[in-house]
């Protein structure tokens, strides 16, 4: 009987650490970094006297129910955390520094191919400052001092002797208004037709927080 009993009570500790490692093993699961999901998402921003503001969460631009913003709105703008990037023309903002009152920031990814860019860097974001943007399309251009991320300033130029728009390759981490993650490229200022004014960009968003970026 002793043995019968001694059987029992080794058995019964033995499923008690089996149902142990189980939990675990499924807390650890729980803890891994969610996958991103790459995304593409395009935008015509050839009105110079507007920003659009952009939402990685929402995959979109928001605003009071229009996706057009006017730049008479900076100020309200700047308070709001619910918008991670800014278009106008060509020009980048984040929401950090003068721009906005964000956690946000830029900087260049070490790697200019996009799948390879795994980890976002927790330090070394540049956040928004004073830059001069393009206000209308006449020639000469005329300009005029707002605001914007230098990281990305020169992504997109126009080749006058060729006659053709040039797009550096490179893979941007932007740190998000709550201080999340996503890496961008910015791929294109060309429709489907090659007009000009319509950005394009992929992106991966990690929405847990974590800086895994695969």
């Amino acid at each position: 009987m002793k043995n019968m009993k001694d059987k029992k009570s080794l058995l019964i500790v033995l499923m008690i650490v089996l149902f142990s490692g189980f939990i675990v093993s499924c807390s650890d699961d729980d803890d891994d970094p969610q996958p991103t999901e790459s995304k593409t998402f395009s935008l015509y921003t050839k009105d110079y006297t507007k920003w659009y503001y952009f939402s990685f969460e929402e995959n979109d631009t928001i605003g009071s129910g229009s996706a057009n913003p006017t730049d008479s709105d900076d100020a309200s703008w700047k308070k709001r955390t619910d918008w991670d990037l800014a278009f106008h023309y060509k020009d980048v903002r984040t929401n950090s520094g003068v721009s906005g009152n964000g956690d946000g920031g830029m900087l260049e990814a070490s790697s200019v191919k996009f799948d390879s860019v795994l980890v976002a860097p927790t330090t070394g974001y540049t956040v928004d400052d004073s830059l001069d943007i393009r206000l209308t399309s006449a020639m000469p251009p005329v300009y005029t001092t707002s605001t914007a991320n230098s990281v990305c300033d020169d992504w997109a130029s126009y080749n006058h002797s060729e006659g053709a728009w040039v797009f550096v390759k490179k893979v941007f981490i932007v740190k998000t208004a709550d201080g999340k993650y996503a890496k961008i490229w910015l791929k294109s200022f060309l429709d489907d037709e090659d007009n000009s004014g319509t950005i394009t960009m992929q992106y991966a968003y990690q929405s847990d927080g974590s800086t895994s970026l695969e």
